[in-house]
């Protein structure tokens, strides 16, 4: 193994690279000097692969500046094709994306292909990037544009468990096949992907603040609805009174037409807008697209049948809204509305939780998960906590200064004072808005 380690520092000093930029897209095969085949075969980078016979993997980059160019490889909602991911890699959600958030920040997209370089050059790994330009910086980020609670590449059953200098050497090719950028900032990544090691992590991280929290749930319900859904008293008896005095139904998208798909998202951001202006803090801007996203992933053909928007009403009035997503069996829950004044008591929130957790179990689905957030209900229905990370990098002098800046403003926003004053900011801008319109 200490032999096989050489090798492979060999190749990080050593190695040549041939570069295509034509028409966007970029090809960069590297190998070190003991790996490299006959002058025929194409050059790749050796990574060991962590077997216990020094197994060596060659790999080779692909970067293309649409999703197109690897659409036979990617994974879909409808199509996993054998990928280890979350729901907000696949296809499906990052067009979404593309076509709304992407388009209304001017990101520009960057889809990287880790493969064997010889054999079946199967994919090992996918990573779906995007650039954002903040005052004149180019910042190589996730396509996330908060509507991802799990960030972090695409990797496969065959993907080798490399190790720590090998994830970060390939990482290191990674950025030589991406257009020129100034900060890399990469945010909310699992440790793990669903159980498989993220390549990723073995970078220079640190802790995101807040996790993610998912629900099993077990095969018999009325256990589960024992152990997880049970409300506080004071709660139960407001519930069991609603409904005696009124007709409490909780509909499902697969049950709604257009038009109420589309009256239930209306009344979801209606909500939602509420409890932004409510808790001050910024949520659906003007023109940033979040809107735009989830009704574009809503009414599309291909991801339509994947999404779970549902309602729940009390003699027809609308009390709560929710949306979320299907991906092999879990069930993930992004956003939800809720109407206050005299139906708060009522827990209105609460109770299209659990009519969601009760649709997943009858679905035949493995996990609920509540997405990232440290919410005290969360602790309630949830047994898994992932724990998100973070990496962030300079690679230029703009870069070096522009997060140097905001490393001072997130000590600032740190400090009490901020925290006072910060509420008072979203009013003023909103109301500014307001103005404007």
């Amino acid at each position: 193994m200490n032999e096989q380690k050489e090798s492979f520092e060999m190749a990080t000093v050593s190695s040549v690279g041939a570069v295509d930029s034509a028409a966007g897209a970029k090809r960069i095969e590297l190998v070190s000097d003991r790996n490299k085949g006959p002058p025929d075969e194409p050059d790749a980078l050796a990574v060991d692969d962590g077997l216990s016979d020094g197994g060596v993997t060659k790999v080779s980059l692909d970067f293309q500046g649409e999703l197109n160019a690897f659409a036979s490889e990617w994974p879909t909602l409808d199509d996993p094709k054998s990928a280890i991911c979350h729901g907000f890699q696949t296809a499906d959600f990052i067009r979404a994306w593309v076509d709304t958030i992407g388009a209304a920040c001017g990101a520009e997209v960057a889809f990287v292909r880790v493969s064997e370089a010889g054999g079946l050059r199967r994919p090992l790994m996918f990573l779906p990037f995007a650039i954002e330009t903040k005052k004149g910086v180019r910042i190589l980020r996730f396509i996330d544009g908060d509507v991802s609670d799990y960030n972090g590449p695409i990797v496969f059953p065959w993907t080798p468990d490399w190790s720590a200098p090998d994830c970060q050497t390939l990482w290191c090719r990674v950025l030589e096949v991406l257009p020129a950028i100034d900060v890399v900032a990469l945010e909310k990544m699992p440790k793990t992907i669903l159980g498989t090691t993220n390549p990723l992590a073995a970078l220079e991280t640190e802790p995101w603040p807040v996790s993610c929290h998912a629900a099993t749930l077990l095969k018999d319900w009325p256990t589960f609805a024992e152990v997880r859904t049970s409300p506080p008293k004071r709660y139960a008896r407001y519930q069991r009174s609603l409904r005696r005095e009124y007709d409490v139904v909780y509909t499902a998208s697969d049950a709604m037409d257009q038009e109420a798909a589309n009256a239930a998202l209306v009344s979801l951001f209606k909500q939602k807008a509420r409890r932004f202006a409510e808790t001050r803090v910024p949520g659906f801007e003007a023109g940033d697209g979040k809107q735009d996203f989830y009704t574009a992933m809503t009414l599309n053909q291909a991801s339509q049948p994947h999404v779970h928007l549902s309602v729940l009403t009390a003699n027809d009035e609308v009390l709560a809204c929710q949306w979320g997503f299907v991906f092999k069996d879990r069930y993930y829950y992004l956003i939800c509305g809720n109407e206050t004044g005299v139906w708060a008591k009522y827990s209105p929130g609460r109770m299209i939780n659990e009519a969601m957790l009760e649709w997943c179990h009858e679905q035949g689905l493995t996990y609920a998960d509540f997405g990232i957030g440290d919410e005290a209900y969360k602790y309630e229905y949830c047994d898994e906590h992932a724990t998100l990370l973070s990496h962030r990098a300079a690679l230029t002098a703009k870069g070096r200064l522009f997060v140097s800046g905001t490393q001072a403003l997130e000590r600032l926003r740190a400090t009490s004072i901020w925290q006072k004053v910060r509420p008072y900011k979203w009013i003023v801008l909103r109301a500014l808005r307001g103005e404007r319109k």
